[in-house]
């Protein structure tokens, strides 16, 4: 079930509400319900301000995070409601729900709605801001979501339906790459297609993750086995629990009428395949999740005083990380089964909530 945001004051597009490139020429009219907020990180995992139950700070885009979630912290503490279990690219972990009563992110606010605990992070901040939550799937869902992070900002709006208008595929100017979203086993739509070496395979959006993952399985049934893996880099995936894999170089990489060059992937025995945030950095993707579609621009934009290499600031650094990946001078065994502890829980940035959670109350 989708949230829906209050947005406060007026409802269309004011001239500074959806900034897209200049060659796309779509009439401010044409978007409604607009919310525009600065990212507060550049080439880290996109986080937007956001306030919580009065509480100021910031919070994580989840494209692919089924419901939003909250952090416990210093100050801050949640009434337990029902148990229920979560699933990470890693595996699955049990937490409670919680009764978050406001959220305001830009101009929107929802009404009281179910979240889910997902541990505690400490003083952990992002630009200065406490880290608060993930803004999941359940808000996100409802919207078009312009994500635009070499111009550090984000854009959650709705077709206004207003005669004239150009299709959303038109909106990013010529050049601009579509591709149908698919729904994930939990029911949302956050799956594309990626040609890797000319196989198909589904992979959730999801730049709240440090990395691209493949699964083991998957890899090995479009011909990446062991051997192909030797030489590779080993990686170690920290989400509740810790894979070990290695980061191969796909060079034949399609997805829709875009092919691309080297794109790195971790290949782990996952839950599932996420495509993260090194496709993210250097694109404007529009993720039309009313309309089953995501559109990207194909070429890599540059930003001017930001060097390619420099990643800045990343959740996936911290206990926070979807996918957490730090090169392993050897192996080190592997953890399987749930966090037992609430550092641990904090590790799941990007949970799928597998029981039936209680519907929320419709926004006022």
């Amino acid at each position: 079930m989708s949230l829906w945001l209050l947005v406060m004051g007026a409802t269309a597009a004011r001239a500074d509400d959806v900034v897209l490139p200049p060659e796309a020429r779509v009439p401010q009219a044409c978007a409604a319900h607009v919310m525009t907020m600065p990212l507060l990180t550049r080439r880290g995992s996109p986080a937007v301000p956001v306030t919580i139950d009065g509480h100021q700070g910031a919070a994580y885009l989840g494209f692919s995070q089924t419901m939003t979630g909250v952090f416990e912290r210093p100050g801050i503490a949640w009434d337990a409601g029902q148990n229920v279990t979560t699933r990470t690219v890693t595996g699955s972990a049990a937490t409670v729900t919680v009764q978050v009563s406001e959220l305001r992110i830009g101009r929107g606010k929802t009404a009281a709605f179910t979240a889910i605990d997902m541990g505690y992070t400490a003083d952990e901040r992002v630009a200065g801001l406490p880290v608060l939550g993930v803004v999941g799937n359940d808000i996100l869902q409802g919207y078009d979501v312009l994500l635009d992070m070499p111009g550090q900002r984000v854009t959650l709006f709705r077709e206004s339906g207003i005669a004239g208008c150009p299709p959303l595929s038109a909106w990013l100017g010529h050049g601009s790459v579509a591709m149908p979203l698919l729904r994930d086993e939990t029911g949302s739509p956050d799956l594309m297609t990626v040609m890797l070496g000319g196989a198909p395979v589904g992979m959730q959006l999801e730049p709240g993750s440090n990395a691209s993952i493949l699964r083991s399985d998957d890899a090995a049934a479009i011909g990446i086995d062991d051997r192909s893996l030797a030489s590779d880099d080993r990686v170690r995936t920290q989400a509740g629990g810790a894979l070990l894999g290695r980061r191969h170089r796909f060079t034949d990489v399609a997805i829709g009428g875009w092919r691309g060059g080297a794109l790195d992937i971790d290949i782990e025995p996952s839950l599932y395949n996420l495509i993260g945030l090194p496709f993210f950095r250097d694109r404007i993707v529009l993720a039309a999740f009313p309309t089953g579609m995501v559109y990207f621009t194909g070429e890599a934009i540059a930003s001017p005083g930001v060097e390619a290499t420099d990643v800045g600031r990343s959740p996936t650094a911290s206990r926070l990380a979807t996918a957490r990946v730090g090169e392993e001078a050897a192996p080190v065994v592997t953890t399987s089964g749930t966090p037992t502890d609430d550092a641990g829980r904090a590790q799941s940035l990007i949970d799928h909530a597998d029981a039936l959670m209680p519907p929320a109350p419709p926004v006022h």
